[in-house]
């Protein structure tokens, strides 16, 4: 049998990489003690990034709104897009 070119380990990895960069190390290090279990961190940082949001728009200048939903928008959309990711690791036979 030939070793795979990646290992589950590195993919996990690369996806806790990505997540971290897309929260920013406030974020990052409030999810950190899910650093065992990806998806769990998955589900926390989504959490995360909703409440920010609301905190946001409640505290938002009316001229600054619509720029506070898109970035949290697009954070949703990254962490979503790493769920993906990472359901997909799941599912491969390593």
């Amino acid at each position: 049998m030939t070793k795979p070119l990646i290992t589950r380990i590195e993919a996990e990895k690369a996806v806790t990489q990505l997540l971290c960069l897309i929260l920013g190390g406030k974020q990052a290090r409030a999810s950190s003690h899910f650093s065992y279990d990806v998806s769990e961190r998955l589900e926390f940082c989504l959490k995360l990034v909703q409440q920010e949001m609301q905190d946001s728009i409640q505290n938002s200048d009316p001229d600054q709104l619509s720029e506070t939903i898109g970035v949290g928008q697009r954070k949703l959309s990254s962490i979503q897009s790493l769920k993906t990711l990472n359901q997909l690791i799941k599912e491969v036979e390593w």
